[in-house]
């Protein structure tokens, strides 16, 4: 599988563009000028992913919308101090799979073998994490293990970050301030077939991509190559590579709307009106970084190709289907603009015991309400 790439990107030139000769004394070889947090003189360098609000917004004219899908292009900033590197090769040159409960441990350095699960089944590639700590002028790494990073697909001989990118629809509740949990319409997935240097933070291509602060949608500071004290460190050629990938300090890599996976269906349904694009990148946090809680962003996005008129209310309960007498379920609504339960909630969801519920939904086509 070759992961397609965008044309207008390889203008000459772009990729000329180059650090300051101040950071020439800071690779993963040499942490002489290498910058720690606070100015200390030791520290492990991470790295700290973003997503682009702008990116989905105008990356190629931003999201496109047919009837029944969105697509949408996501652009991931690190904007740390130190590199996001990933390896499907430790230091020792080991490759590990997992095939159900079993380990495998081979020995490939330059993962050039095929590896197929003894009963056939589909294997599990442990990838590991590099992480660079500077000691004075020294650079050392470690490594972690990232449990179950990867699906490995040995006919075609690469390797798919799992989960990479969570995106979603979804419509605001009114008193939750958080995005990530307003009622979902639907959501999408992305395996991340190779993270990899796409640009730098200092390209026209990206402009706006890398902030401060991605989270608020029409906000967060714009940065630079100049605004990277170790801007490069990773040696910003990472690519899709068996062996070695990742994203340079001050680089983002893209994920464009053409690719397979990058889209969310639309529920049938579904009406025109005002929602929210909630896009999550690392959603499961395997990756350790310097800031755990600035990997997700949140945008409008006004849908006008669905096709749907009539309002519509359900009921829907995503846990086990028994439970201990006097215990309770959360039952759900579908994503509306406001909500009436038959207890006199108005939230999206609540807590029930025993007993018959309504709910009455209003959104963009209008107010109904739900069977029992």
């Amino acid at each position: 599988m070759v992961r397609t790439r965008h044309l207008l990107l390889l203008i000459p030139g772009l990729f000329l563009l180059r650090a300051p000769d101040a950071h020439g004394q800071c690779t993963t070889t040499n942490a002489t000028s290498c910058v720690c947090p606070g100015g200390a003189q030791e520290c492990d360098l991470l790295p700290d992913l973003t997503i682009s609000w702008y990116g989905i917004l105008n990356y190629l004219s931003g999201p496109s919308e047919t009837p029944g899908r969105i697509r949408i292009s996501g652009s991931t900033p690190n904007i740390g101090l130190g590199p996001m590197e990933i390896r499907g090769v430790d230091v020792s040159g080991y490759r590990r799979f997992t095939c159900g409960v079993d380990t495998f441990e081979v020995y490939d350095p330059n993962a050039q073998q095929q590896f197929t699960c003894p009963n056939g089944g589909t294997a599990k590639q442990l990838i590991t994490q590099r992480v660079f700590h500077k000691n004075g002028s020294a650079m050392s790494s470690w490594e972690r293990v990232l449990d179950q990073g990867m699906t490995y697909t040995s006919t075609q001989g690469n390797t798919r970050f799992d989960q990479w990118g969570v995106y979603s629809l979804r419509m605001p509740e009114p008193g939750v301030s958080d995005p990530r949990q307003w009622p979902i319409v639907n959501e999408g997935y992305k395996l991340g077939f190779c993270l990899m240097d796409y640009n730098n933070c200092g390209q026209p291509a990206v402009a706006h991509h890398c902030k401060d602060d991605n989270t608020q949608y029409n906000a967060g500071n714009t940065l630079n190559v100049s605004s990277f004290p170790n801007y490069g460190l990773g040696g910003g050629n990472y690519s899709c590579s068996m062996v070695r990938q990742g994203i340079s300090s001050g680089y983002t890599d893209i994920y464009s709307e053409y690719l397979d996976g990058m889209w969310i269906d639309i529920p049938s349904g579904t009406c025109n009106g005002e929602y929210w694009i909630v896009y999550e990148v690392d959603p499961l946090d395997r990756v350790l970084e310097s800031n755990e809680d600035n990997n997700w962003t949140a945008v409008p996005f006004t849908l006008t190709q669905q096709t749907a008129t009539s309002p519509r209310a359900t009921i829907t309960c995503d846990e086990q289907a028994y439970q201990c007498e006097g215990g309770q379920v959360r039952l759900r609504a579908n994503a509306g603009q406001s909500y009436l339960w038959s207890t006199g909630a108005t939230t999206n969801s609540i807590l029930a015991g025993p007993g018959t519920y309504t709910v009455t939904v209003t959104g963009h086509c209008g107010t109904a309400t739900s069977l029992p």
